[in-house]
């Protein structure tokens, strides 16, 4: 089928040379590389990275290349797919550690929160016994108000009722005090009145004793006598 010219290999019969051509040898190739139409879309495509290999197609694609001769476009494919991974790798490495920075900031700021909600909670706790202790001495305090308030009314009250018995007292030890004193009055008018009654009984006797049998006498002392006995009773 070959044979040697000037140290090369040429195809001897030339029917094979039209048969076995460099597209054949192409597809030959396509058949047997395992990233042979990726490599042909990445070499179309001006070189996009989208179409590089990656993962366990590229171990595989490595694998496959490791023990054969390639061409340079085959080589270039592989590096610019091993640099691929590579950046990705450090990419997810970085975001990884990006990932765990964020993380261990979460953590401290979770700590810090919950310690301070802790503490929140803490005052809370003492603001609500605070409170409780307020409200049971303002209820106390309530309480022995109405208490002292109570204490007030009833002595009030026991004060103003006896103040309405002494005022009922006094009213009605006025009112005796009158009573006596009309009584007293009254007693003296008939005192003065049988006193009255007992000077006139003696004015009437003395008028009789001062009889015609009497004539004799001096007149004007009779007379005298009679007006001092009655200013006397007038008196």
């Amino acid at each position: 089928m070959v044979v040697e010219r000037q140290g090369k290999l040429t195809v001897y019969n030339p029917i094979y040379a039209a048969i076995f051509d460099l597209n054949w040898v192409q597809r030959v190739l396509t058949g047997l590389c395992p990233y042979a139409e990726v490599l042909t879309a990445w070499i179309a495509s001006d070189r996009d990275e989208s179409w590089l290999l990656r993962g366990h197609a590229l171990q595989e694609a490595q694998s496959w290349a490791a023990d054969k001769s390639l061409s340079d476009r085959d080589y270039w494919f592989l590096d610019a797919s091993r640099e691929l991974e590579k950046r990705e790798v450090e990419k997810a490495w970085e975001a990884e550690k990006r990932a765990k920075e964020l993380a261990e900031q979460s953590n401290q700021i979770l700590t810090t929160a919950r310690q301070k909600a802790e503490f929140a909670l803490e005052e809370e706790r003492k603001a609500n016994q605070r409170l409780a202790r307020t409200r049971w001495k303002a209820r106390w305090v309530a309480r022995m108000g109405f208490a002292m308030l109570a204490l007030l009314a009833i002595a009030a009250i026991t004060v103003s009722l006896e103040a309405r018995d002494l005022m009922q007292n006094a009213e009605a030890k006025r009112r005796a005090a009158e009573i006596s004193s009309l009584n007293a009055s009254s007693q003296l008018k008939l005192l003065k009145h049988d006193q009255l009654g007992a000077l006139l009984a003696s004015v009437k006797a003395g008028r009789q004793l001062l009889s015609p049998a009497s004539k004799n006498r001096n007149k004007p002392d009779r007379r005298s006598q009679m007006a001092a006995i009655e200013n006397h009773i007038l008196i």
